[in-house]
């Protein structure tokens, strides 16, 4: 059981870093396209949009696959320190996109891990 958080992290990091690195560098230094300042500033956005709406739904998947504290707190530790989200109560947290219902959810099994 010692191993589910770390496969948790690398499956968000394929998940979530790994099309947003594709995605950028095909953009951005493909031999078709021209480096603009326009072609940036769509890639940046595309990457914002497409991990302001995978994260929420990579974290209540993982939270709800672990078992103990101890794995989530490494979880929560690896997963921040791979850049796949911010660590909790900073402030670009809040620009993930969470339904109501699931932030809820992620909330309650957050606060039974950390009791």
């Amino acid at each position: 059981m010692k191993i589910i958080p770390l496969m948790h992290v690398i499956a968000g990091n394929l998940i979530i870093n790994f099309p947003i690195a594709v995605f950028g560098y095909y953009q951005l230094f493909s031999l078709n396209s021209n480096l603009t300042l326009a072609n940036a500033f769509f890639v940046v956005t595309f990457q914002f949009v497409y991990w302001s709406l995978v994260v929420p739904f990579y974290k209540l998947y993982s939270v709800r696959n672990l078992f103990t504290k101890d794995d989530f707190l490494k979880w929560e530790k690896w997963s921040v320190r791979s850049f796949l989200f911010w660590p909790q109560s900073f402030n670009l947290d809040k620009l993930e996109c969470w339904d109501a219902d699931k932030l809820k959810e992620f909330l309650d099994l957050r606060s039974k891990f950390l009791q």
